[in-house]
């Protein structure tokens, strides 16, 4: 059977929930066809709040709210401490990542090829969801999460665990001049930056997951406990949404994590 949530034996046991959905068992007409989580590109209210509604089902968690925010592709951080009134699943300011300590929420980031990554802390139970496409990752949207859970929870990153969902891989991920001028800015030069065999060498990817990964080490976290779930979104049309290989017009997942 075709999953409707995939997950990460990473977090298997710990006090948290954790998800990565897919397209599948939602209300969604075509192109969102079906478990769509975003109104962006033209769904439907009443189709998103039905998907919610079936996810919650499935997690047993019908009365938690559900968290997210309007992302930018940038590096801000939004703390949901114990002062935020939440009631009913709410999107919150404009934001590319989502920090917290709070039990009976679910906090979670939308994406349809950026990469998504979530993050607990063993120490403290501090969770984390990070949205990072090309300029996030570029941006180390990642590190300026786990730099905010330090100084917010006193999380120290030897202690966190994090895992990278999927997202466009380098099989499919085309790119051009900007975004591998702003790669070698951050990473140096040539880094996840990979040199397609056709066209005589003058076509580019770039690898969206190692990129990340390096975001994660780099700011502390220990290689050993950073996973992934490597599944690309464009390889995957049955399973996964792909904003570029729909040509924007699309659903967009759930990627979300909260403490039980």
């Amino acid at each position: 059977m075709i999953p409707l949530i995939l997950q990460s034996p990473a977090f298997a046991g710990l006090p948290v929930i954790h998800g990565f959905t897919t397209r599948i068992e939602g209300v969604s007409p075509a192109p969102f066809n079906s478990l769509n989580f975003s109104t962006s590109k033209g769904d439907k209210q009443e189709n998103v709040t039905a998907n919610e509604r079936i996810l919650l089902k499935h997690l047993n968690l019908q009365s938690k709210p559900i968290v997210t925010t309007h992302q930018v592709h940038g590096k801000v951080v939004l703390h949901i401490d114990d002062t935020i009134q939440i009631d009913s699943t709410i999107l919150i300011g404009e934001n590319d990542a989502i920090i917290t300590m709070r039990k009976g929420i679910i906090i979670g980031i939308k994406t349809a090829d950026c990469t998504p990554i979530l993050v607990y802390d063993g120490s403290t139970g501090a969770i984390a969801a990070i949205h990072a496409g090309w300029k996030g990752t570029a941006l180390r949207t990642a590190a300026h999460a786990i730099e905010s859970m330090k100084s917010r929870f006193g999380s120290k990153p030897g202690s966190l665990k994090a895992v990278i969902g999927p997202c466009i891989g380098k099989c499919c991920y085309v790119i051009g001049d900007e975004v591998i001028n702003e790669f070698e800015k951050t990473f140096g030069g040539g880094s996840f930056i990979i040199r397609a065999g056709d066209d005589g060498g003058k076509r580019f990817t770039a690898d969206l997951q190692g990129a990340n990964r390096q975001v994660l080490v780099d700011a502390g976290v220990p290689a050993s406990n950073i996973f992934n779930i490597n599944l690309c979104t464009a390889c995957n049309p049955g399973l996964l949404f792909s904003h570029r290989r729909d040509a924007g017009m699309t659903g967009r997942h759930l990627n979300y994590i909260g403490r039980i």
